[in-house]
């Protein structure tokens, strides 16, 4: 991916692009979903020696979730009371704002028959709609363990269309 844009009288630029993929280094290492990007100095005719990164959440649609779903993890970011009246059906709930573990994760990934000591697991996150943080907030977390390869069904629950579940 690469391109050029330009800022506007504010400040803002807007870029189109096609979600990318997780970064794995030569090492081993892998780094979430970014870009990098310059700035341009006007004045001088010149390209700003600074490089920017910047964090990006790829978001998926129904039809995604709905094709992905059995390969992937998937996990709503609500309060457990939340995900007790509704939830997508096979997904795990990990509260947004409950403690993350590794432990917890790997629990996951073994209930899920997926490799369990292989971080690059593909994830799908949720919560109730696009105004809600959620799945946010969760995703930073699921970063800070080592997960990268995370996407974010950003219609949430409220905005699904397909089969769902009640843990009650």
């Amino acid at each position: 991916n690469s391109g050029v844009t330009k800022v506007d009288s504010k400040g803002n630029a807007r870029i189109f692009l096609q979600c990318p993929q997780i970064y794995i280094s030569l090492s081993g290492k892998v780094y979430n979903r970014h870009i990098h990007f310059l700035y341009w100095n006007d004045k001088k005719k010149e390209w700003k020696k600074d490089l920017f990164t910047q964090p990006l959440i790829c978001h998926v649609d129904n039809d995604f979730v709905e094709k992905h779903r059995t390969k992937c993890i998937v996990i709503d970011a609500l309060p457990k009371e939340y995900y007790d009246k509704k939830h997508i059906k096979g997904a795990f709930n990990l509260p947004y704002n409950k403690t993350l573990t590794d432990t917890t994760m790997k629990k996951i990934v073994k209930a899920k028959k997926m490799k369990e000591s292989n971080k690059q697991v593909p994830i799908i996150v949720y919560c109730y709609n696009k105004d809600c943080d959620a799945s946010e907030k969760l995703i930073k977390k699921l970063n800070k363990l080592g997960y990268y390869n995370i996407v974010e069904f950003e219609n949430g629950i409220r905005g699904w269309k397909g089969d769902t579940e009640s843990s009650k």
